[in-house]
């Protein structure tokens, strides 16, 4: 069967095979993903790491309401002037990731929660950008809070890695959950992103309330979320 109607984990010997140049388009099996990429060995971890998000953000009642454009690329990508490995463009739907090949090129090499980036926070890096996108097609709002979004996006990222690693990372930080009338904010994370991370996460996984309170997250229109 054709690479873009299995779902196999990639190896880091996988990804980082020689490229083709012509950038060709796939559908992921059982999920609304197309992904389009020169590199067909990165169509598994792309669609096997949408899987889990959806499967993760399932459970607060977030789906996907159309098709979800992945678009692999072999450029570096930016935010404000910032470095950044994945984007999501909300007028187009569409979002970009950067190769892992591209992310080990940068010098010096980068990190991801304070780790080494490797195939597992790759696999974290497209999760977190298919989070983006459900989020915005449950959202009645042209675009929730930054803070709203990361939040999200963060939990889930944590979420679909292995327990271990994600309890490596949570030990690390050194932080509990957000606890009620904390301030979430996206200062915090441009701070202290590990930790901010860790606190999205534990607060969504333990919160007695949890659908009601993403429910507030895709209603809300201002540059903080305080916690409940």
């Amino acid at each position: 069967m054709k690479p873009s109607l299995i779902l196999i984990v990639c190896t880091s010997f996988s990804l980082l095979l020689p490229t083709a140049l012509q950038a060709n388009t796939f559908r992921c099996n059982n999920i609304p993903i197309e992904v389009t990429t020169s590199d067909s060995t990165v169509v598994d971890i792309a669609c096997a790491a949408s899987t889990s998000a959806l499967r993760y953000l399932e459970q607060y009642d977030l789906r996907p309401k159309k098709l979800i454009r992945i678009d692999i690329v072999q450029r570096p990508l930016e935010s404000i002037g910032h470095p950044i490995f994945g984007s999501y463009n909300s007028r187009k739907d569409l979002i970009e990731v950067m190769s892992f090949r591209s992310i080990l090129e940068i010098k010096p090499l980068p990190s991801m929660y304070g780790e080494p980036f490797d195939p597992d926070h790759y696999f974290g890096v497209i999760a977190h950008e298919v989070t983006h996108a459900v989020v915005q097609h449950n959202t009645e709002l042209t675009r929730i809070s930054n803070a709203a979004q990361e939040y999200l996006a963060h939990a889930t990222q944590l979420a679909v890695m292995s327990a271990p690693r994600r309890e490596k990372i949570i030990q690390s930080a050194g932080v509990g959950a957000w606890e009620p009338n904390d301030v979430i904010s996206d200062i915090y994370m441009a701070l202290a992103v590990k930790r901010f991370a860790v606190k999205c996460y534990l607060h969504l996984s333990g919160h007695n309330s949890p659908r009601s309170f993403v429910h507030t997250l895709l209603t809300h229109k201002w540059r903080y979320v305080v916690a409940t």
